[in-house]
C-alpha cells in the first residue's frame, strides 16, 4: 500500500488566501487553524483595542504561504456584526483553540453592543497606497450607509469626491476624512475602524519607481509619510477607535 493510500491533503489549503476575494467566504474562516504565534498575536491586539492610549499599527511579516491574509480575514470577523455568521464562526473556533477562553471574550466585548468594526481590506497593487486607499473607504461608506434609511452623512460624498480627484489626496486630507468617518459611524453603533493592508510591498514599489525621496514641496505626501501619519492617529486616545496592521511578505 502507498502512501498516498493513507494520506489525504484537504484541498482548501493548496491554494493561497486573497484578502479581497475571500473576505466574506466562512469556508474559508472554518478552516482556520490558530497557531501559538497567531493566539499570542490576537491577544496583543485585542489588549490594544482596548486600551485609551496604545499602538494599534501592526506589521506582520512572513514567507509566502505563512497564513497572514488566512489571519486577517480572521481577525476582520472577530470584529464584526455580532450576529454575522462569519463572526459567530470566528468565536467559535477562537473559543475551541487551548486556554483562549477568555480571549474570545475580548472580542466579543468589543463588538455585543453595537455594528461591530468596520473592516476596510486591501490587497496592494502597481498604484498609489493613498488613492487606493481613499476609493476603499469611500466604496465602504457609500455601501454602509445604502444599507440604512437615513440619509448618509456629508464624509460620504466627501470621500466619494477625493476618490475621483486626478492626483494623489494629501495625507492631512485622508486623516481629516478618517477622522469624520469615525465620528459617523460611531453615531450607528460602530465600535471603530480596523484597517488592513495586504502585500504592502507592491504600493512601496510603486512609490520608490514613481516618486522616490520626496523632497520640497512634495515633503510629506508619499505613501511612507502616510502609514506613519495611520500609526500616530490609532495612537491617538477617542471614542472611535482605529486599528491598522500591514501585512508584509519577505
Amino acid at each position: 500500500m502507498s502512501l498516498m493510500d493513507k494520506v489525504r491533503v484537504n484541498t482548501h489549503y493548496t491554494r493561497s488566501v486573497n484578502l479581497e476575494r475571500d473576505t466574506d467566504s466562512l469556508t474559508v474562516i472554518e478552516a482556520y487553524i490558530p497557531t501559538s504565534t497567531a493566539l499570542r498575536t490576537l491577544h496583543r491586539m485585542a489588549d490594544a483595542l482596548k486600551a485609551d492610549e496604545h499602538p494599534r499599527a501592526w506589521s506582520l511579516v512572513g514567507p509566502y504561504g505563512s497564513g497572514k491574509s488566512s489571519y486577517a480575514i480572521f481577525l476582520a470577523h472577530l470584529l464584526g456584526h455580532p450576529g454575522a455568521v462569519t463572526t459567530k464562526a470566528a468565536n467559535r473556533i477562537l473559543t475551541q483553540a487551548e486556554n483562549t477562553a477568555g480571549l474570545a471574550a475580548k472580542f466579543t466585548s468589543m463588538t455585543q453592543a453595537g455594528e461591530g468594526y468596520c473592516t476596510v481590506l486591501i490587497t496592494g497593487s502597481s498604484e498609489s497606497l493613498a488613492r487606493r486607499l481613499v476609493r476603499t473607504l469611500a466604496a465602504q461608506a457609500r455601501e454602509i450607509w445604502a444599507r440604512r434609511k437615513e440619509p448618509a452623512p456629508s464624509i460620504v460624498n466627501r470621500l466619494l469626491r477625493l476618490a475621483a480627484q486626478s492626483g494623489p489626496p494629501a495625507t492631512s486630507d485622508i486623516l481629516d476624512c478618517i477622522q469624520e468617518l469615525q465620528t459617523a459611524m460611531a453615531a450607528i453603533w460602530y465600535s471603530g475602524l480596523l484597517i488592513v493592508i495586504d502585500e504592502l510591498g507592491k504600493f512601496l514599489e510603486y512609490e520608490a519607481r514613481h516618486h522616490g525621496s520626496r523632497l520640497g514641496p512634495d515633503a510629506g505626501s508619499g505613501d511612507i509619510y502616510l502609514l506613519q501619519a495611520l500609526a500616530e492617529h490609532a495612537l491617538t486616545p477617542q471614542k472611535e477607535q482605529m486599528g491598522k496592521s500591514k501585512w508584509g511578505q519577505v
